[in-house]
């Protein structure tokens, strides 16, 4: 069983530029566990941006949650609704299945 310390989840929110300089282009392979998280709503990270960031590191693993913003909550496919949220659903839960997500990913290690 692996320690927990050495499990690194990765969730895809940051400017993806950055994330790149500071995890793969250092560090590409010194991770065994790495898990990529986008949403299909996310405005700020698309996934063709998650497929970069997978693609670069190969032993990631990438799950890509549809209706996820990038609040990590349900969002709407359509720009000025989904900026809307931003201010209105502060108490709404995250979505189930990133949770799910990892902790699936967890899990076994």
């Amino acid at each position: 069983k692996k320690n927990t310390t050495e499990i690194i989840i990765l969730i895809v929110l940051a400017i993806p530029f950055i994330a790149a300089f500071i995890f793969w282009d250092k560090y590409p392979t010194k991770w065994p566990y790495i898990l990529i998280i986008n949403g299909t709503t996310d405005i700020q990270v698309s996934t063709t941006d998650a497929d970069s960031l997978h693609a670069a590191c190969k032993q990631s693993k990438l799950i890509i949650i549809k209706g996820m913003s990038h609040l990590l909550k349900e969002g709407p496919a359509d720009r000025e609704k989904n900026i809307a949220l931003y201010n209105s659903i502060p108490n709404e839960p995250i979505k189930n299945e990133l949770v799910q997500a990892i902790v699936n990913f967890i899990k076994p290690r």
